[in-house]
C-alpha cells in the first residue's frame, strides 16, 4: 500500500461529504467528494491545517516528524504519520467545516475547538503572562514564536519574505500574505456592522469598532491624560510628545518624524507632490486620505458635530475645536518666535510668520502682477480679489461685498453691530479690530513710521498709506474718476468727499 492509499484508507471516514479540503494546483480544480478526492489527490495537493492555513502534505508530514521519535520499522512509522494526519484532519473537520467550538473561556467570549489554544488565550489575555523576554529591549511575549519573530524583524532586520508585485518585504510570511490581500488584491472581507468601514484584517476591524463606535480608550499615558484605544498609539504618543524622538529624518529637508509612516507621507506630499486622494465632488486632492475625509465632511457634507460650549463655533474636526478653545478662549500662545516677541496658538502659523516676516520668503508669485506671497492661500485670495474681482462674501445688511470672509465679518462688527471691544488705554479710541488698535497705538502714540518711501522722505505707519502716496505723488495714478466732472484722484475717499461737497450740494441747492 502506498502513502496515498494508506492516508485515504486510514482517514476516509473523516473527510467531509460536501465541503472541499484540497485545492489541486496541477489541474486547478476544487475537490468536493470522496470519490473525486481518491481519484485526484496527488503529492502536489495542499490541505488545510487546524487554523485553515494551506499546507502541503510533504511539509505537514515533515513537520510532525520533528515531534515524533524515529522509528526503526518504516511501516510502523508510516502508521504513526497517518494517525497524526488523521487527527489533524479530524480537528480540521470540526473546527473549519463543522464549526465546533466547545472549549470556552470563562472570562470572555473566546472559544476554540482546541483546548491548547484556549490555554494560550488565558495566559496571554487574562493572566498577562510574558515569560519570553527579549534580550535587546523590553519586549516580552506569551509565546516563544512571537519573540523569535520580534527579534528577527526588529533587531536582526530580517525581511526574507518579499512581495512579487512591489518592493515590500517582511520578516513574517503571514504579514506578507496580508499585505498582498489588502494592497494588491484589495480584499476587504471584514466589514463593520455600524458603518461602511471594511478591512483586510480582523484585528483592524476590532480596533475600529472599539475606538469609533464603542469609544473604548483603555490605554492611558502615564505622563499625561492622553488615552487611546490602541497600545501602539500610546507608545507613539510617548515617543513623539514626551521623549521627543525624531529618528526618521528626511533626506531632502530638515523634517524628522517619530514614525516611519509620517516620514513617508511627508516625502510624498511635500517633495514628490503626490496627491492621489481625489475628491469626487470637486477638484480637491490630497496626499493624505484623512485630509480628504475631513475635506468632504467640512465642505460637502457640512458636518459640524464638534461644537464649542463657550460660543457658536463648530467644526467637523475635533482637533480644530480644541485649537479654537486654546487660542480664542484660553488665549494660549505656546509657540513663540525665536526672532521677536510674536507667539501663536498654532505651530503652522508661527512657521508662516517666520517665513514671511523674518526670512522674507515669497515663493508664491502672481502671474498677472508683481505680487508674491509666503502662502499659496494668500496668492489665491489675491488673484480672486484683485484680478478676478470676485466678491462672493456679501453683507446681509447693506451692499458691501468682499473677496474675504474675514473682511466681511469685520465689516459687520464695525459698521452694523457697532462693536468696539478693542479700546486704547491712552485715549478714547476704540475699534472692532485688534489689528486696527495696534496700528493706532503705533502711529498716534508711538509715532512709528516704519514704512518709508523710496522716492522721497515720506514715511508712514501704514503700508497701505505708503502705497497710496507712491501711486498719487510719484506714479501720478488717478484711478478714481468722478462721473459728473473731470476730477480724478488716487484716493477713493477723496473722490467720495469731492462728490458730496461739489455735486450733492449743488443738486440740493437747485432742488430747493
Amino acid at each position: 500500500m502506498c502513502i496515498k492509499d494508506e492516508i485515504i484508507s486510514e482517514n476516509s471516514k473523516n473527510w467531509p461529504k460536501t465541503e472541499y479540503l484540497t485545492s489541486c494546483y496541477s489541474n486547478g480544480m476544487k475537490e468536493k467528494t470522496n470519490d473525486d478526492l481518491n481519484s485526484s489527490i496527488c503529492i502536489k495537493d495542499e490541505i488545510l491545517d487546524e487554523n485553515g492555513q494551506f499546507l502541503s502534505k510533504d511539509e505537514f508530514l515533515t513537520h510532525w516528524k520533528s515531534h515524533t521519535a524515529k522509528e526503526e520499522n518504516s511501516s510502523a512509522h508510516m502508521n504513526i504519520q497517518s494517525s497524526i494526519l488523521g487527527t489533524a484532519l479530524k480537528n480540521l473537520r470540526k473546527s473549519v467545516h463543522l464549526k465546533e467550538r466547545y472549549h470556552k473561556c470563562n472570562s470572555c467570549d473566546y472559544y476554540s475547538s482546541d483546548k491548547s489554544y484556549l490555554q494560550k488565550h488565558i495566559k496571554a489575555a487574562h493572566l498577562k503572562e510574558r515569560n519570553h523576554k527579549c534580550n535587546f529591549c523590553d519586549y516580552s511575549s506569551t509565546y516563544k514564536e512571537n519573540l523569535q519573530r520580534h527579534v528577527k524583524s526588529v533587531h536582526l532586520k530580517e525581511k526574507n519574505n518579499k512581495c512579487n508585485f512591489c518592493d515590500y518585504s517582511s520578516s513574517q510570511k503571514g504579514v506578507l500574505q496580508r499585505h498582498i490581500k489588502s494592497v494588491h488584491l484589495k480584499e476587504r472581507n471584514y466589514k463593520c456592522n455600524f458603518c461602511d468601514y471594511s478591512s483586510s484584517y480582523k484585528v483592524y476591524l476590532q480596533h475600529h469598532v472599539k475606538s469609533v463606535h464603542s469609544k473604548e480608550k483603555n490605554w492611558k499615558c502615564d505622563i499625561c491624560d492622553y488615552r487611546s484605544s490602541y497600545k501602539y498609539s500610546i507608545q507613539n504618543h510617548v515617543k513623539s510628545v514626551h521623549l521627543k524622538e525624531r529618528n526618521n529624518k528626511c533626506n531632502f529637508c530638515d523634517y524628522s518624524s517619530t514614525h516611519k509612516g509620517g516620514l513617508q507621507r511627508h516625502v510624498k506630499s511635500v517633495h514628490l507632490k503626490e496627491k492621489n486622494n481625489k475628491c469626487n465632488f470637486c477638484d480637491f486632492s490630497s496626499s493624505y486620505k484623512g485630509v480628504l475625509k475631513q475635506h468632504i465632511k467640512s465642505v460637502h457634507s457640512k458636518e459640524r458635530n464638534h461644537k464649542c460650549i463657550l460660543c457658536d463655533y463648530s467644526s467637523s474636526q475635533k482637533s480644530a475645536l480644541q485649537s479654537h478653545i486654546k487660542s480664542i478662549h484660553l488665549k494660549l500662545r505656546n509657540h513663540k518666535c525665536s526672532f521677536c516677541d510674536y507667539s501663536s496658538s498654532y505651530k503652522s502659523v508661527l512657521q508662516k510668520h517666520i517665513k514671511s516676516v523674518h526670512l522674507k520668503e515669497r515663493n508664491n508669485k502672481c502671474n498677472f502682477c508683481d505680487y508674491s506671497s509666503t502662502h499659496k492661500g494668500g496668492l489665491q485670495r489675491h488673484v480672486k480679489s484683485v484680478h478676478l474681482k470676485e466678491k462672493n462674501n456679501k453683507c446681509n445688511f447693506c451692499d458691501f461685498s468682499s473677496s474675504y470672509k474675514g473682511v466681511l465679518k469685520q465689516h459687520i462688527k464695525s459698521v452694523h453691530s457697532k462693536e468696539r471691544n478693542h479700546k486704547c488705554i491712552l485715549c478714547d479710541y476704540s475699534s472692532s479690530q485688534k489689528s486696527a488698535l495696534q496700528s493706532h497705538i503705533k502711529s498716534i502714540h508711538l509715532k512709528l513710521r516704519n514704512h518709508k518711501c523710496s522716492f522721497c522722505d515720506y514715511s508712514s505707519s501704514y503700508k497701505s498709506v505708503l502705497q497710496i502716496h507712491i501711486k498719487s505723488q510719484h506714479l501720478k495714478k488717478r484711478n478714481h474718476k468722478c462721473n459728473f466732472c473731470d476730477y480724478s484722484s488716487s484716493y477713493k475717499s477723496a473722490l467720495q468727499i469731492h462728490i458730496k461737497s461739489r455735486h450733492l450740494r449743488k443738486r440740493i441747492h437747485i432742488f430747493n
